[in-house]
């Protein structure tokens, strides 16, 4: 019996910007399959993000 595969594609984008003398950092991550996009402010934060979307179908 073939298991069933699930794929999950994500589009991250990385960007740094000055604010007030600052170093800001935004980070979007777009599941590609949903067309949904999420705003984070570390790349910490997107990586735990995209880990549980994968693992909720791991388990």
């Amino acid at each position: 019996m073939m298991q069933e595969s699930m794929i999950h594609s994500f589009v991250i984008r990385y960007q740094t910007t000055q604010y007030k003398g600052q170093s800001l950092v935004k980070v979007r991550v777009t599941n590609v399959f949903k067309d949904d996009d999420t705003y984070f402010e570390s790349l910490e934060d997107a990586y735990l993000y995209m880990k549980r979307i994968v693992q909720k179908h791991i388990e």
